[in-house]
Formats: structure tokens, C-alpha cells, sequence
């Protein structure tokens, strides 16, 4: 309710490929000007200095510029819908650098199991959140209703606010254990109603099946929440044997400061 996790994809080797007047077009979508001669006028003027541009070509492929532009609009909306005004964060973003595939994968464990770190929920499937797993599922599910000729039409380009419709997606849980272990984890993007995200080949794909990873937020998320895990406070190694599990304890210590405190898995990486 207060804060978001966000895994983006950063790709500045595509941004030294863009030509000055590209860098313009791009920046003025952030920042238009009130009229078209004023326009015109700082599309001229930018174009024409070149140091200039590759400040701005920085500034439009790195995180920070991205960051104030999404936590300013959510800032705004949230005190335009409460009617209130000033500082909607408590703080600067906090970032961490993924190097490797594997790195990716644990972080997108990490996130997808926040809201049974919170509480908020016991099941890392209920679709009482707003998770990656979960929107994966779903488009997974919607996918193959559509594949199997049930009732699934929708009219693309509907407003993305439409709350009332009579498709409705399946249980997750029940999706083809087939097509789990053959999907693979893509970049998820904004999608039409009803898959409002979904998911895009950009060739960036993960090497792990949605059925691993599936897999791998389960025993997460009996870890996190409580059960078993007390009885191994005092060992020497995680209740489970499975490699992956060590890799991803020694990504998160470098989230520990942020895991809340007194919870199973905060002390299954204290001890670890």
C-alpha cells in the first residue's frame, strides 16, 4: 500500500543510436512546451548544440530520469484522488544493480513475494495482489481459453477502465502443466483490456520455465512465512537442498536492511 518494487530492463547501447532529432521528439513526449513556436524553437536550439544532446540522451537512458517520471505522476495522482498536498514518498528510491540471468531471477522472487513478507496475503497465487507471477498466469490462462475456443472475445482498444465484462479468467492454478514448462519468463509491458500487462519477446527472455519459477516462489514463500523454518534457526543450511536457494539467500543480504524484522526469512539469512 505504500511502496513499489520495480525490475526494469535498461538498454543504453539502443539510446547511442538515436539521432539528435529523435532525442527531441523523446524528451518533448516528457516535457512538451505550451505552443508549437515555442516548440519549434527549442527543437532548433537543441539540435544545434551538441553537448547538449548527449546530456539529454543520458538523462532519457538511465534510471534516474525514468524514476522521477513515475514517482512524480503517482505523486500527484495519489494527492489529486486524496485531495491533499505535498511529499507523497517518505524517500529517495533505493536501486540495485542484476549482472547475471540468475541475479534477475532471485529479484524477481524477491518481489513477487513481498506481499507475503507484509502479511498481506499467505498465498503467493492469490489473486488478492499485483504481482508478475500472478499476471504471467493469468495471460497464460486467458491464452489458452482462447487456444481451446472458449468464450474469451474482447474488443481491443477498449478503455483500460472498463470494469464490467463477462470474460472471466480461469483459476490459475489450473493452467497446463504443458504449456508452464515450455513458457519462459519475458518482459511484461502495458498491454489492451483485459491483459492490461502482458507479456513481450524482446529477446530477452530468462532461461527458466514459468513452471521453475512457479516452483521457486512456492518454496519461498513456505520459507517466509513461518511453519518448518523455525526448527532451523540453529543449523547450518536451509531445510532445502536445491542449489538455486543459496545463490538467492546471498543476493538478498543485500536487501536485508529492508526485509522487516523478526520474520522467519529474516533470520534464515541472519544465520546464513
Amino acid at each position: 500500500d505504500n511502496h513499489y518494487h520495480l525490475l526494469a530492463y535498461i538498454q543504453p547501447a539502443v539510446a547511442k543510436e538515436w539521432s539528435a532529432e529523435e532525442i527531441v521528439r523523446r524528451w518533448l513526449l516528457l516535457y512538451p512546451r505550451k505552443s508549437q513556436e515555442e516548440t519549434e524553437a527549442f527543437t532548433q536550439e537543441a539540435i544545434s548544440n551538441s553537448e547538449y544532446i548527449e546530456k539529454l540522451r543520458v538523462r532519457l537512458s538511465t534510471a534516474p530520469e525514468y524514476m522521477k517520471q513515475l514517482n512524480e505522476y503517482i505523486a500527484r495522482r495519489a494527492n489529486n484522488e486524496d485531495l491533499i498536498t505535498g511529499p507523497f514518498w517518505g524517500g529517495r528510491y533505493f536501486s540495485k544493480a542484476l549482472k547475471t540471468d540468475e541475479d534477475i531471477i532471485s529479484c524477481l522472487c524477491y518481489v513477487d513475494l513481498n506481499p507475503v513478507r507484509a502479511g498481506i496475503v499467505s498465498d503467493p497465487e492469490s489473486e488478492l495482489q499485483h504481482t508478475s507471477l500472478i499476471r504471467r498466469l493469468k495471460e497464460l490462462k486467458f491464452r489458452q481459453g482462447q487456444d481451446s475456443g472458449q468464450e474469451a472475445s474482447v474488443e481491443h482498444g477498449t478503455s483500460t477502465d472498463c470494469k464490467h465484462s463477462n470474460l472471466e479468467y480461469p483459476e490459475i492454478n489450473q493452467c497446463e502443466e504443458s504449456e508452464l514448462s515450455t513458457q519462459t519468463l519475458k518482459p511484461l509491458v502495458r498491454g489492451a483490456y483485459p491483459l492490461k500487462v502482458k507479456t513481450q519477446d524482446t529477446g530477452t527472455s530468462l532461461p527458466i520455465s514459468l513452471k521453475e519459477y512457479r516452483h521457486r516462489v512456492s518454496v519461498l514463500a513456505q520459507h517466509g512465512s513461518g511453519g518448518a523454518l523455525h526448527r532451523y534457526r540453529g543449523s547450518r543450511g536451509p531445510p532445502h537442498s536445491e542449489p538455486w536457494l543459496s545463490q538467492w539467500l546471498h543476493l538478498m543480504k543485500g536487501h536485508r536492511r529492508r526485509t522487516p524484522a523478526r520474520t522467519p526469512l529474516y533470520w534464515w539469512m541472519e544465520s546464513s
